[in-house]
């Protein structure tokens, strides 16, 4: 489990450069606080923790 879960974070890490560098503003958006961090995806020009969990 924990390859996918770096595999998955290299994987967001590589859009949010690629969104970037394309000129567009990215947003990472996840239900659990301790992910949806400024400093877990520093390529992101937002941050949002957002309820769509039940």
């Amino acid at each position: 489990m924990a390859d996918r879960t770096g595999r998955a974070r290299r994987r967001a890490g590589r859009r949010t450069r690629a969104g970037r560098f394309l000129g567009s503003h990215v947003t990472v958006c996840d239900a659990r606080p301790g992910f949806a961090t400024q400093t877990r995806s520093p390529h992101a020009d937002e941050v949002v923790v957002v309820d769509w969990l039940p």
